[in-house]
């Protein structure tokens, strides 16, 4: 019996120490869900169905949300600047956030913390900062990704996809890059 307990241990301290953090493709596209985040509880509690296309290539992030019975919206995450696009009304929120979208291994420094099962589904866990990731153990693709509370992304089984990302998911309408030299300006004139 001492014998088997001794076994799972070192199985276990194995397992904890020769986890590799996760590394996400250069470029991918997914779908998930979030009804449990800030950002979910910001628009009334209301699900969120999540589109994410990532290209590291060309430093941009572009999410898709559709909040329940509230109008599309698109945030595009491109260089140091984050475009939030409202297109039913063609208006664009510009922010410039000082930082590129997080590079495929922004994991590397992550803590494996152990198995856990999560929406069903057996899960390597890793622990980054406030931020909190599972994968699948089986296929090691991502399950959930919980970043300070803020989004609660559950990934929807089977639709996380490593490939080239087409070029015009990624083009800023022309009514943000006007907004974009509105808050330029507006920034000059009150400094």
């Amino acid at each position: 019996m001492r014998l088997l307990i001794l076994t799972l241990l070192i199985a276990i301290a194995l397992q904890l120490v020769l986890a590799e953090p996760p590394m996400f493709p250069g470029e991918y596209s997914a779908l998930a869900y979030d009804i449990e985040g800030i950002l979910s509880q910001q628009h009334g509690n209301a699900p969120a169905l999540i589109k994410i296309y990532n290209s590291w290539s060309r430093l941009s992030k572009r999410v898709d949300y559709q909040f329940m019975n509230q109008p599309f919206y698109t945030q595009i995450h491109t260089g140091n600047t984050l475009y939030e696009i409202h297109p039913e009304n063609r208006t664009c929120v510009v922010t410039e956030l000082g930082f590129p979208p997080l590079p495929p291994n922004w994991l590397q420094t992550a803590t494996y913390t152990g198995i856990q099962k999560v929406n069903g589904i057996l899960c390597e866990t890793w622990l980054r900062d406030s931020s909190t990731f599972w994968r699948s153990a089986e296929d090691k693709t991502p399950v959930k990704v919980n970043e300070s509370n803020f989004f609660v992304w559950n990934y929807i089984p089977g639709s996380f996809v490593a490939g080239s990302q087409p070029n015009n998911l990624f083009l800023i309408p022309p009514y943000c890059k006007k907004a974009s030299k509105m808050n330029k300006k507006s920034q000059k004139i009150r400094r």
